[in-house]
């Protein structure tokens, strides 16, 4: 087992929860934006740049990704955290890292919270409600993982696909949190969330390192092949989602599929997670996961390992540092 060093001495004086004041958005201030253009490649599109609908369409994104935001917080990484203070994982976790999963349910509850006020928020200034219907990806693939392996209840499925997500540098967090035409209040939130999520990276990362290599082989091969299928879930266009949007932004469905499938190129998505995962792929390499030559080769499969040598592109440094989540800044 390793030595755990936690990422939480500075908590009281540092986390969101503990020192941040509420965001609140101020009225309509010159062309700013509710979301980054560059993030939503439809924007770009002539059949959405022809019907003027960028605008409406941000704000269905940002209600999304603040949806997205809220759920996976409660639903996923909360109930994860709270099986680790409920000490299921006792004798595997030392008490330390069960300590300072409550101070991470404290910051997930409220960037939860920060995201589900936001959105209030920018439906009292834009009248646009969140629009789409379908239940997000990661979900479903939680669901179907819970329906798949029952003796499992779903406990290390939850687990690892909340490493995935912990562990992620997201180009949204990235770009939203550095943005100078998007509303302050919104790249405050992003910001928050951001800065708290650094230390999270460490301390799941660290969580893996503990709980792998006491599950048994079969454990590993069955738990470590899901971890590329929950990369893709965070990382990949969420293609139903995206179409509902579009559809909500005043398209007819037809219109929308051609958006999309003109919008999202595979080779393009492919280079995001790659980039977004590297710290990803250095947590799960780290712990050994990668030792296990059917991992290995679905990690290979999925694009997320190269085929000669097992290295992934790496992240953009000046990045990283934007919003303090280099090796120094965590």
């Amino acid at each position: 087992m390793m030595l755990y060093q936690s990422a939480f001495r500075d908590w009281h004086t540092k986390s969101s929860v503990r020192t941040k004041p509420a965001r609140v958005l101020e009225g309509h201030a010159g062309e700013l934006l509710y979301f980054v253009p560059e993030l939503v490649p439809a924007c770009q599109h002539w059949l959405v740049q022809e019907a003027n609908a960028s605008e409406p369409l941000l704000v269905h994104f940002l209600h999304h990704y603040l949806e997205f935001t809220s759920r996976l917080e409660h639903e996923i990484v909360g109930v994860a955290l709270q099986s680790i203070v409920s000490r299921d994982f006792e004798g595997i976790l030392p008490e330390p890292m069960v300590a300072d999963a409550y101070k991470l349910l404290c910051d997930e509850a409220y960037h939860a919270q920060q995201s589900n006020e936001l959105s209030r928020q920018v439906m009292r200034q834009t009248g646009i409600d969140p629009a789409y219907t379908c239940t997000p990806r990661f979900m479903a693939i939680f669901q179907g993982l819970q329906a798949e392996f029952p003796e499992d209840d779903g406990r290390l499925a939850r687990l690892f696909m909340v490493v995935v997500s912990e562990t992620l540098i997201s180009k949204t967090l990235q770009l939203i949190s550095r943005s100078d035409r998007v509303h302050k209040a919104i790249t405050e939130v992003v910001k928050d969330h951001a800065v708290d999520e650094a230390c999270h990276n460490r301390y799941f990362a660290a969580v893996l390192q503990q709980v792998w290599p006491t599950l048994t082989a079969a454990e590993q091969k069955r738990a470590g092949r899901q971890f590329p299928r929950f990369i893709r879930a965070f990382l990949a266009p969420d293609h139903d989602v995206i179409l509902d949007l579009l559809c909500a932004a005043g398209f007819e469905r037809s219109m929308a599929l051609q958006i999309l499938r003109e919008s999202y190129r595979e080779e393009d998505t492919l280079a995001g997670m790659r980039a977004a995962a590297h710290s990803t792929m250095s947590a799960v390499t780290r712990a050994g996961v990668l030792g296990v030559p059917e991992i290995a080769a679905e990690f290979r499969a999925s694009g997320l390992l190269a085929a000669n040598n097992g290295e992934q592109l790496t992240i953009d440094q000046h990045q990283m540092q934007a919003i303090g989540m280099t090796e120094r800044g965590r």
